[in-house]
């Protein structure tokens, strides 16, 4: 019987059980260090709002605030919904990339926009003219 890695000199000594018994704990801790570099990169990961994910939200709202605010400079209003930019202020509304559509609430203050993401845990960063980006998660 021949066996991979050199395994015949220690089948021999300790016996096949044995040997079994250490490669399925050379397994076992494989695993473990691949689920602990995960929970790792979950702890170390950007907080909401931040990184490559609210980076795109982040590019597909800007034209939409920008169009947002002309539309309000020439009607004195905010749009009841997001298609009344298009075509005048925008071509279409920008989509974010690997995320849910923008949405867009008119409020009596102004607008509310704001886009999702998920990793790590589910993310909403949320636009108002008066305060900004205001961004928050949970796991």
């Amino acid at each position: 019987m021949h066996f991979a890695l050199g395994m015949e000199p220690a089948m021999q000594r300790y016996g096949r059980w044995a040997v079994i018994l250490v490669l399925g704990l050379a397994a076992f801790s494989l695993a473990a260090c691949e689920t602990l570099s995960w929970r790792l990169s979950e702890i170390f990961a950007p907080p909401p709002g931040e990184g490559r994910k609210a980076e795109r939200g982040y590019a597909a709202a800007a034209p939409v605030i920008d169009a947002l605010a002309a539309y309000q400079a020439e009607h004195q209003r905010y749009p009841a919904t997001l298609d009344e930019l298009i075509p005048s202020y925008l071509p279409a509304i920008p989509q974010p990339e690997e995320m849910p559509p923008l949405s867009y609430t008119r409020t009596d203050q102004g607008y509310q926009l704001a886009f999702q993401y998920v990793g790590p845990g589910m993310n909403r960063c949320t636009y108002t003219p008066a305060e900004e980006w205001d961004c928050m998660g949970y796991y």
